[in-house]
């Protein structure tokens, strides 16, 4: 049975976003523990003040937008997001249900006719739904906090456009949801990308329950034969359980992504806000800081490094978000994020995230990052219909490492090239170093947003403009301060590269300084160092000389890197930096490599990979040990730690404790 009833679960939420209520097992120690955090209570409230205030001036420059600049080249997709804002504001609410209901009548007998069979749910499909399909979660936002039936603002939908965005849904809904997709064995197995799966179900979820508590809706069939009850609560189940299987299995696929990172916080944190659980809401809450604080960590001023897939460099929508919830900045296009629903929440920052964003960085020390990440495929082919779908093993052999000091982050994904991960795990992948330059930070008065956080990085174009992104274009070991990076040979279907071109070396940033010397490029801020060295190939400069490619620019080969990394915290000057860089081992014999550090007291030694002998392949070396990709933790840090076998996740920032138990209920 349905447990209680939707006016119960809509006045539940309107007390947890107006209370804002804590969901984790914090620990404030007493008083002024350390000079580093004086007031630090102070500083999370005003963080949550300037937060909210930022969110209400985003929404009131959103409301006083144009059609036609709304969103770019979208045009219903940004009426959604106004509609949503206006309705929230509760400003001009006929205009904001007309253009509902004009958006949704311009579809809906399209598909009740069978004009438009909904056969595709997709980003592709856009041009065939009143709302475009990364507008979903604030469609089904506006329906769960307007309706009818709402304790939050009953009513600002009129009947009519609620009726129609209820019908439409119901065949989209009732076509794509499946009984027989929420189950256990389906917890890491995604419907397409990481952005599309959580676009999908968790929508799915959320309208099964409208539908179920609807009078018109309650007793229709599926396409799968059930009714909105019993998707209701194969979904609860399944919702239950997989905020700790993926804390359990590790951090995202697509963190740090420039384009996709955008999609995936708004939906968990509907389902944190709207679920009709109150332990879903609150696992998927503790999953929403979780992301926050995993990201502060590993974040220079919110620009991510260490390792990141379907990712360029430089500033991108997500950045927006993290602004205006650190209350730093109104973000970027009007003032407001990509999506609007942060904005139309009263969701607050973790306490811990705040402190890591704000006070703990630059860092006193260098320290290191180690999680796990999904992205290794289980090997089984599940098939809906004539759908298939890609499921994750918990124990992928996937990580995500970087080495902070108090000038630079140096990071990027270790992984098994011989394995199997999943094309979201393999496109674009980024690694690289990314300088903490102190005119780059924010302080009181100045830029919020730093037009060049420099960054060092191998950096690579598409083999062919009219084929997709690259898959596969790299791999390499990171330890410490001193990074190994390979060129995968092409060769898609067989363990290969896809579409990749030349692996050249960017260095980004007006305040970058280079000097070369006997093969190597080095490059400085006065700050950081770093040293790079082609292994295979002699280097040139493009115009612009900002990237160093090798100079046969053979799309075959596979070159190799030696990136490695210094600041003046270990070395009293560059010329000391590059003295010792130039005084270490570095042996290249075939397809060996072997570099000792011996200031650092770190050895690499690193086999080539040919996919077409993956059979001769062996996993690098550090300091004589075997890389271990299979860890018994999923979060090891000064920050955030939690056991591979648990399902606690264990946050401390100074005087602040933050324990997350996926188990625990409220």
């Amino acid at each position: 049975m349905i447990a209680v009833p939707a006016q119960h679960i809509l006045k539940t939420f309107v007390n947890t976003i107006i209370i804002s209520i804590s969901i984790t097992s914090t620990t404030w120690a007493q008083g002024n523990t350390t000079d580093k955090y004086p007031n630090y209570k102070v500083l999370v409230a005003d963080t949550h003040t300037a937060s909210l205030a930022l969110r209400e001036q985003a929404l009131v420059g959103y409301l006083n937008t144009t059609p036609d600049t709304r969103f770019p080249n979208i045009r219903n997709w940004g009426d959604v997001l106004w509609s949503l804002v206006a309705l929230h504001l509760n400003e001009r609410t006929d205009e904001a249900n007309q253009t509902l209901l004009d958006l949704t009548n311009a579809y809906l007998p399209k598909y009740q006719s069978g004009e438009i069979a909904p056969i595709e749910f997709k980003p592709e499909s856009g041009k065939n739904l009143p709302f475009g399909f990364f507008a979903t979660p604030e469609y089904v936002r506006i329906l769960y906090l307007f309706g009818a039936n709402s304790t939050v603002h009953p009513g600002r939908l009129n009947p009519e456009t609620e009726k129609a965005m209820k019908d439409f849904l119901w065949i989209i809904v009732s076509e794509k949801s499946k009984v027989a997709e929420a189950t256990p064995e389906r917890l890491l197995v995604y419907q397409g990308t990481e952005n599309h799966d959580i676009i999908r179900r968790p929508h799915f979820y959320l309208m099964s329950y409208l539908f179920a508590n609807d009078p018109p809706y309650k007793d229709r069939l599926y396409k799968d034969g059930h009714k909105a009850k019993d998707h209701y609560e194969a979904y609860n189940e399944y919702f239950l359980a997989r905020p700790g299987v993926r804390a359990m299995a590790g951090h995202w696929v697509e963190a740090g992504s420039d384009t996709y990172q955008k999609y995936t916080p708004p939906t968990i944190l509907n389902m944190a806000e709207l679920a009709p659980d109150p332990v879903v809401r609150k696992r998927y809450r503790m999953l929403l800081d979780l992301m926050f604080i995993e990201d502060a960590q590993i974040s220079v001023e919110g620009r991510r490094g260490g390792g990141r897939s379907r990712a360029g460099y430089a500033k991108n929508p997500w950045e927006a978000t993290k602004w205006i919830m650190y209350g730093l900045s109104a973000g970027s296009r009007f003032g407001s994020t990509h999506n609007k629903i942060f904005e139309t929440s009263t969701y607050q920052l973790p306490a811990s995230a705040i402190l890591l964003r704000k006070i703990e960085f630059p860092s006193e020390a260098p320290f290191e990052i180690s999680n796990r990440v999904i992205g290794e495929m289980d090997g089984v082919t599940y098939v809906q219909d004539e759908d298939r779908r890609n499921g994750f093993r918990l124990d992928g052999r996937h990580l995500n490492y970087a080495y902070r000091t108090p000038h630079y982050l140096i990071g990027g994904y270790l992984q098994n090239p011989t394995l199997t991960y999943h094309g979201i795990a393999k496109q674009n992948r980024w690694g690289g170093v990314v300088f903490d330059h102190p005119d780059a930070r924010h302080k009181p008065g100045t830029d919020v947003h730093p037009p060049h956080i420099s960054a060092v990085y191998p950096w690579y174009e598409k083999a062919d403009e009219n084929r997709g992104r690259p898959q596969n274009p790299l791999w390499g070991v990171n330890h410490k301060n001193v990074m190994i990076v390979q060129r995968i040979p092409d060769g898609h279907r067989k363990g290969g590269s896809y579409n990749t071109g030349a692996v050249d070396i960017r260095f980004y940033g007006r305040m970058l300084e280079k000097t070369e010397e006997d093969g190597w490029i080095f490059a400085s801020d006065n700050n950081t160092y770093v040293g790079v060295k082609f292994l295979d190939d002699d280097y040139e400069w493009n115009g612009a000389g900002d990237i160093a490619a090798p100079q046969s620019h053979h799309g075959d080969a596979n070159p190799r890197y030696l990136i490695h990394a210094g600041d003046k915290q270990s070395h009293d000057s560059l010329e000391q930096f590059i003295s010792q860089v130039l005084s270490n081992e570095l042996r290249v014999d075939g397809d060996q490599v072997s570099y000792t550090a011996a200031k650092e007291g770190i050895n690499l030694f690193v086999y080539s990979y040919d996919p077409s002998t993956p059979e001769t392949f062996k996993l690098p070396r550090i300091n004589g040990d075997v890389v271990n990709l299979s860890p018994d933790w999923t979060y090891k840090s000064p920050y955030i730690n939690s056991a591979f076998s648990e399902k606690t996740v264990t946050v401390t920032v100074g005087p602040v404790t933050e324990v997350y138990d996926f188990d625990d209920a409220p």
